[in-house]
C-alpha cells in the first residue's frame, strides 16, 4: 500500500547500490574492454551462431547491444521498480534481476567478441555467463534486507444514495500516465532498433526476431488505457481497443472497497497483473494503470479484481448499489 516516502531506508540504499550502481559499474567495465579490443579486431566478426553456419557481421555491434541493454535495463527497471520505493519483494526482485542482466552481459558480449568461439564452444560464455547471473541473481534475492511490510489500507462503501427506483451509471477513463506512456513506447522503439540491429548483424536468419516488437506493440495498445463503468449490471472494464474486457456482475458482488495501490509493492508492475494476497483472500487480479485510488471489487466466490481509476469513491459506491439491488432482486 502507498505510504509517504520517508528518508531513505538502509534496505532502499542497498537496492540501490545492488540493483543500480553495480550492473551499470560492471557493463561499463565490459564496454571498455570491447572498445578497447576493437581496434585490433576484424571489422566484420562472428555475431551468430547456428547449425546452419555462422554468419558474421560488424564488430561494433557487440558493444552497441550492450550498451543499449546492459545500461538500459538496469537504469530503467531501478527508474520504475526501486527510485521512491520501500524496499518490498517486488522492489528486491527487480534489483535481483538489474544485477543478473548485467552480469550476464558483461560476460558473455566481452568474450564472444573477443575470443570469437568457434562452432560448438560459443555455447561456453553462454553456459558460463548465465550461470553467473543466476548465482547472482538469487543471492542478491536471498540476501537484501526488505523494509517491514504495511498493513493493508482499505475501506468499505456505503451504496451511492438514488431516488427509489432510480438506476445510476459511472463510468471513467483510466489510463497510464503520460510519461509512463512515452517510457513505454521508448522501450519498445528500443527494442525494434536493437532488432533491426541484431538482423543487420547476423543476417536473414534473424527475421524472426521482428515478432518481440510486434507483441509489445500490442500489448501497449491494449493494455494502457480502459474505460471503467460501473451501473446496475455491475462492473464492466473495456480496453480502448475494444479487447480484452473484465466484467464482474452485480449479482457476483461480494464487497466493494476503495484502495490505494503501489503497483511495484503490491503488482510488480503495471498493466494487467496478479498482486500479493491480502487479508487471507485469492491473489488479486489488477488493472493497473498509476499509483493511487482504486475500486477493490471481491466476488462471492473470492477472486478479486482491482481497478487503478480517479474518483474510485464514487465508482465504488455505485457498484455497492448495484450489488444491494442485485441481493434484493436475486
Amino acid at each position: 500500500m502507498t505510504a509517504p516516502h520517508p528518508a531513505a531506508s538502509r534496505p532502499r540504499r542497498l537496492l540501490t547500490v545492488v540493483g543500480l550502481i553495480i550492473p551499470l559499474v560492471i557493463v561499463v567495465a565490459s564496454l571498455i574492454v570491447m572498445l578497447v579490443a576493437l581496434p585490433s579486431l576484424p571489422a566484420e566478426v562472428i555475431t551468430h551462431w547456428g547449425p546452419s553456419g555462422d554468419q558474421t557481421g560488424p564488430a561494433w555491434t557487440y558493444p552497441l547491444i550492450t550498451a543499449l541493454t546492459g545500461l538500459g535495463i538496469p537504469l530503467l527497471l531501478w527508474a520504475t521498480g526501486v527510485r521512491r520505493r520501500r524496499a518490498s519483494d517486488a522492489a528486491v526482485l527487480l534489483a535481483s534481476v538489474a544485477l543478473a542482466i548485467a552480469a550476464m552481459l558483461a560476460v558473455i558480449m566481452p568474450w564472444a567478441l573477443i575470443v570469437q568461439p568457434p562452432g560448438a564452444s560459443a555455447a561456453v560464455p553462454f553456459i558460463i555467463g548465465t550461470a553467473i547471473a543466476i548465482a547472482l541473481g538469487a543471492g542478491a534475492w536471498f540476501v537484501l534486507p526488505r523494509d517491514p511490510a504495511l498493513p493493508p489500507s482499505a475501506s468499505l462503501v456505503e451504496p451511492i444514495a438514488q431516488p427509489s427506483g432510480a438506476r445510476t451509471v459511472w463510468t471513467t477513463i483510466a489510463r497510464m500516465p503520460a510519461a509512463a506512456r512515452i517510457g513505454i513506447a521508448a522501450g519498445i522503439l528500443a527494442s525494434a532498433v536493437v532488432v533491426v540491429i541484431t538482423i543487420v548483424a547476423g543476417g536473414s536468419t534473424g527475421w524472426w526476431l521482428v515478432i518481440l516488437p510486434i507483441v509489445l506493440t500490442v500489448a501497449f495498445a491494449t493494455t494502457t488505457e480502459f474505460r471503467a463503468t460501473a451501473g446496475p449490471t455491475g462492473l464492466l472494464v473495456r480496453a480502448a481497443l475494444g479487447w480484452p474486457v473484465f466484467r464482474v456482475p452485480a449479482a457476483d458482488i461480494e464487497r466493494v472497497e476503495i484502495t490505494t495501490v503501489d503497483p511495484m509493492a503490491e503488482f510488480g508492475g503495471w498493466g494487467l497483473r496478479l498482486g500479493l494476497v491480502r487479508n487471507g483472500s485469492r491473489r488479486a487480479f489488477g488493472i493497473i494503470l498509476r499509483r493511487g485510488e482504486a475500486i477493490d471489487v471481491l466476488r462471492r466466490d473470492g477472486r478479486r479484481l482491482v481497478v487503478t481509476v480517479d474518483d474510485a469513491a464514487t465508482g465504488a459506491s455505485v457498484l455497492a448499489a448495484a450489488s444491494r439491488d442485485a441481493a434484493v432482486i436475486g
